[in-house]
């Protein structure tokens, strides 16, 4: 395994919170750790050693299970594995990788598109993920692409109906459409 300092959180109000996991600034804080720190160190490590950890892993546990209406209305569990996920972003960048560097996220992060599609391409694409001021929003979400300079919209048909169907809709924009449902 990685050693990663004893540093730990103690906090009263989230006991359960060890560690976070930082990007831009440095911080003393015990349990912060710097997301550049954690990827230098890793650099240092021989390949061996980071694989380690990586052939433990059975590719068909579980990594999350979210709960779900669907269509049905009815609460269900749905089981994400580590199999699934490493499939998705296989497929992403094989049909996507070029365009994957500034994603619009016009969805809550409690979603499942928003949490897999969005975040953990972050750490894996290296790219930048935004949200606009307010989700599910056409003019928001329009203004968000436009202003950031967005390469590639993730979101459920609503939203890109939306955004279609807005009398305001000023598409002097290039995006490419990803769809979930």
């Amino acid at each position: 395994m990685i050693n990663i300092p004893p540093r730990e959180l103690s906090s009263k109000s989230l006991p359960t919170l060890k560690h976070v996991i930082l990007t831009g600034k440095q911080s003393s804080i015990s349990g912060l750790h710097s997301y550049n720190d954690l990827i230098q160190r890793g650099a240092k490590l021989p390949h061996q050693k980071l694989n380690e950890p990586q052939a433990s892993v059975n590719p068909d546990s579980s990594v999350a299970i979210y709960y779900t209406s669907g269509t049905t209305g009815q609460s269900k569990a749905v089981t994400v594995t580590n199999f699934g996920i490493f499939t998705l972003f296989h497929a992403q960048w094989e049909l996507f990788g070029p365009v994957f560097t500034r994603i619009c996220a016009p969805i809550p992060m409690f979603h499942i598109c928003s949490e897999i599609v969005g975040v953990l391409n972050i750490a894996v694409a290296k790219c930048k993920i935004i949200f606009p001021p307010i989700l599910s929003d056409a003019v928001s979400t329009m203004k968000t692409i436009h202003e950031e300079k967005c390469t590639l919209l993730i979101g459920t048909p609503i939203i890109f109906r939306d955004i279609l169907k807005h009398p305001d809709k000023k598409i002097g924009f290039k995006f490419i459409t990803f769809l979930y449902y």
